[in-house]
């Protein structure tokens, strides 16, 4: 089995089995917990776009990821084990998981934030109220 540094790998073609040039490889997802690559990022071509009918920012390019696991071979170029028309519905499912996962996270550090936040004033707020009932006050005048 073939080795690759990174490296090697960046701006190489991306095309499925069909020939049907997908884009470039832009960056390589590597998962912390197990140590392998999950994912490779993949810009896609401006004319693959329109041909399948993807949304395209208006500046920029389409970025999108790419699960390992399509990955039929690499040589000069990375072929996708992916046919034509599974190309979008797989990214459109992946930015809809992606923005749920992302909304869920917000939601959770939300509910985190309030939770930690109303009860540190509610704390400060009884010490203020205990401190400036029950202490003389600062300037000397009684």
């Amino acid at each position: 089995m073939p080795h690759y540094k990174s490296k090697d790998l960046i701006g190489k073609t991306v095309s499925n089995a069909d020939g049907l040039l997908i884009g470039e490889l832009q960056d390589i997802i590597l998962d912390t917990d197990t140590w392998t690559i999950s994912d490779i990022q993949v810009k896609i071509e401006k004319q693959t776009a329109k041909e399948l009918n993807m949304k395209t920012p208006f500046f920029g390019s389409l970025l999108v990821l790419l699960d390992v696991v399509y990955i039929k071979s690499v040589s000069d170029q990375v072929i996708l084990g992916m046919g034509r028309d599974e190309l979008k519905p797989y990214v459109e499912e992946r930015e809809r998981s992606e923005r749920e996962a992302e909304k869920a996270e917000k939601a959770e550090k939300g509910v985190a934030e309030r939770f930690l936040v109303g009860p540190a004033f509610f704390a400060m707020r009884v010490v203020f109220v205990i401190v400036s009932h029950h202490c003389p006050p600062i300037s000397g005048e009684r």
